[in-house]
C-alpha cells in the first residue's frame, strides 16, 4: 500500500541521513511526550489532517476523531504505551517521510502483574513551515501470541540456510545448549552448507521486551539445573529465531538489519533464540576433549 503514497525515497548522500535523522529524532520525541503527558502529548504531534485505520472500524479521519480514539488508552493508568523506531525514508523534496518501529504495550492486572504485548507500526510524517514535523498518517499491527502462534519445526541446518523464512518467527527445533552464556552446540551437519553461531536468550533479558516471558516449568528449572552442574543439554527449543548474520562459504553473510556487529557482551553471536518453552530435556557430561 505504501506504493500509492507515492514517496520516492531517498537513500544516499550525506543531506538525506541527517534528514532520517531528524525524522528519526521526531519520533523518538513524540514517544517521550506520550509517555510524559499521555494524551497532551500525543495530541501536540498530530496535524490536524491525521488519518489512521483500526480492524473492523470505519476510517478516522481528522486530530478531533484520533484524540477521542485513544483517550480511553490514556486516561487507563494500568497501561502504558511506549515504541521505537527502528528505521525512516524520506521523499525526494524531503517535506514527507515515514518511520516505521516496534511498540510495546504493558498492562498490570488485577494481581499486580505485567502483561506486556508487541507489535509493528508504520506513521507518515509532513515536514512544516517551521521545520518541525506532524503526524499525518500512523498505524500498527499487534504482534501474535506466542502461546497461539503455529510454530514451524526446523533443523539448525534449516534456520542457517534459510534465516530469511525463520527471522522473527517461533519455531521449535533440537539443539544441544552448553556453558553459562547458553551457547547452542552441535549446530553443523555433513549436509549443512551454512553455519550460524546462536544462543538462547531468555525474555527478560531481551530488549524491546519480545512480548512474551518463558514459560518456567519443571522442563525449564531441570534445564538450567544441569547446566548449572556443568552438563551439555540436549532438547527440543520453541522460541522467536532473531538472525543477524550466516555462514557461507567461509564467509559471514549480514542477513537481517539491526545491531551492527553481533549477539552477545562481545558480539560473538551471529543470531539468538528467543527462549518461550523447553521440552525433552536430556543431560549429558561433557567431553573434556
Amino acid at each position: 500500500m505504501l506504493f500509492v503514497l507515492g514517496i520516492a525515497t531517498q537513500r544516499s548522500g550525506a543531506l538525506g541521513g541527517a534528514n532520517r535523522d531528524a525524522l528519526l529524532a521526531a519520533d523518538r520525541a513524540f514517544d517521550a511526550a506520550t509517555a510524559d503527558q499521555k494524551l497532551d502529548g500525543f495530541s501536540s504531534f498530530l496535524a490536524d489532517n491525521v488519518t489512521t485505520l483500526r480492524a473492523d472500524q470505519p476510517v478516522l479521519r481528522g486530530k478531533a476523531a484520533m484524540q477521542n480514539a485513544w483517550k480511553p488508552l490514556f486516561e487507563n493508568k494500568s497501561i502504558s504505551l511506549r515504541w521505537q523506531p527502528i528505521s525512516a525514508e524520506l521523499s525526494k523534496s524531503r517535506d514527507l517521510g515515514y518511520t516505521v518501529g516496534s511498540y510495546t504495550l504493558t498492562r498490570t492486572d488485577e494481581k499486580g502483574a505485567a502483561v506486556v504485548g508487541t507489535g509493528k507500526y508504520l506513521t507518515i510524517w509532513r515536514r512544516q513551515g517551521d521545520g518541525s514535523w506532524k503526524v499525518e498518517f500512523d498505524t500498527g499491527v499487534p504482534d501474535t501470541d506466542p502461546a497461539k502462534s503455529t510454530r514451524p519445526r526446523v533443523t539448525l541446518c534449516d534456520l542457517a540456510e534459510h534465516p530469511e523464512l525463520y527471522a522473527g518467527k517461533i519455531v521449535e527445533t533440537q539443539a544441544s545448549v552448553i556453558g553459562s552464556d547458553l551457547r547452542i552446540d552441535d549446530f553443523s551437519g555433513p549436509k549443512c552448507q551454512s553455519y550460524m553461531r546462536l544462543y538462547l536468550a531468555i525474555p527478560q533479558d531481551v530488549k524491546p521486551a519480545p512480548g512474551f516471558d518463558v514459560v518456567r516449568d519443571q522442563n525449564y528449572q531441570k534445564l538450567f539445573d544441569n547446566l548449572n552442574r556443568g552438563m551439555s543439554v540436549v532438547a527440543t527449543f520453541e522460541g522467536r529465531f532473531d538472525p543477524l548474520f550466516t555462514w557461507r562459504n567461509h564467509t559471514r553473510e549480514r542477513v537481517s538489519q539491526g545491531r551492527e556487529k553481533g549477539y552477545g557482551k562481545k558480539h560473538q553471536y551471529d543470531g539468538r533464540i528467543v527462549l518461550y518453552t523447553v521440552s525433552d530435556v536430556l543431560a549429558r557430561r561433557r567431553s573434556k576433549l
